[in-house]
């Protein structure tokens, strides 16, 4: 394994990470195609399967065209010795379950041990190694738990089992207090706030308190791109990304320097399950691949033709595309409330 970044600790992080934000900052700021720095960050994609029908997901609403699958571990190992010396960060997750990879947890022992930080996002059903997953290496474990008991988690999580997802963070929790170490992941729970548990906030605190996670993180839902997702979304306003236009349509409310332009461009990128690099994770059908990391270097990738005239669309003509209209950059409520437990 080629150690890429090797373990900077938390200072030598946060200033290179400065220098890479710094450098994406002004790239934007000028509206270059190329950009002035590497990636800081990158999204992998282990798979796009899932076990749950949620339905304001691409995958669980049975809406994603393109093919289902895993990466292999040889697959991953290839992309992560191939990442440009700017990346720290990886995010390990896409359209799908990634504890329901093979060797997934190899998976996040392998990036952490190069040095990146790892964040995984999971709907908790697949928690079984607890103790693998503790000493793996991983910084942080977010668990979806939309609900503070069955009825309203599951109106939202479509084939999901509360109690499952209780006892595998309570396992999980257990195991990293067992290490002794203080090396464990931090455990956040992530609860989408819904018509049917914005009043549930407090409860979910306790619920967190009880099975042992560090942090919970209340944010808005995204209801745009799928019909009729409005259904789904809270009565308070102040619990939702969206406002309603003098036309009566849903329009997202966004910061207004990142109303039409997009600074993520600049600074990160996604990688799907086959390899296919593209700009934006919240390209559900991978239509706008701009290289493939099994056939080129993401440092050439990063500002091939593809790449610049992906940035110079965005920049010239806006948010055009459907993908756009409904992403995170600059939402003035995206996270509602952070909550640290204990």
């Amino acid at each position: 394994m080629k150690m890429r970044i090797g373990r900077l600790g938390r200072l030598g992080r946060h200033i290179k990470n400065g220098f890479g934000y710094a450098a994406a900052l002004a790239g934007f700021t000028s509206k270059s195609p190329r950009t002035f720095g590497g990636p800081v960050s990158v999204a992998i994609e282990p798979g796009n399967v899932c076990n749950l029908k949620c339905p304001l997901c691409a995958s669980g609403a049975g809406i994603m065209n393109r093919p289902r699958g895993f990466m292999t571990l040889a697959d991953f190992k290839k992309i992560i010795d191939g990442l440009p010396g700017s990346v720290s960060d990886i995010y390990l997750w896409g359209q799908g379950e990634p504890f329901m990879v093979p060797d997934f947890i190899g998976m996040i022992r392998y990036a952490s041990s190069a040095g990146f930080r790892t964040i995984v996002s999971t709907n908790g059903h697949f928690l079984d190694n607890a103790d693998g997953i503790a000493a793996s290496g991983l910084d942080t474990l977010i668990v979806s738990i939309d609900g503070a008991d069955k009825e309203s988690y599951e109106y939202y999580r479509a084939g999901g089992d509360f109690d499952t997802v209780v006892g595998g963070i309570k396992n999980v929790s257990a195991a990293v207090k067992a290490m002794k170490t203080g090396l464990g992941p931090k455990i956040e729970l992530q609860c989408l706030l819904t018509q049917k548990n914005e009043g549930d906030m407090r409860s979910v605190e306790t619920l967190a308190s009880k099975i042992g996670a560090d942090e919970v993180v209340f944010k808005t839902l995204q209801a745009g791109f799928i019909d009729e997702g409005e259904i789904f979304l809270p009565d308070n306003s102040e619990h939702t990304r969206y406002f309603i236009d003098d036309d009566g349509s849903m329009e997202t409310d966004r910061k207004w320097y990142l109303r039409n332009r997009c600074l993520r461009l600049y600074y990160s990128f996604q990688i799907d399950w086959q390899g296919n690099v593209l700009p934006c994770c919240f390209d559900k059908d991978s239509e706008n691949i701009t290289g493939n990391v099994f056939n080129d270097p993401v440092s050439e990738i990063w500002n091939s033709d593809k790449y610049r005239a992906f940035r110079t669309m965005l920049n010239t003509k806006g948010r055009v595309l459907p993908m756009c209209k409904d992403c995170t950059e600059g939402l003035k409520r995206l996270t509602i409330e952070e909550t640290k437990i204990g």
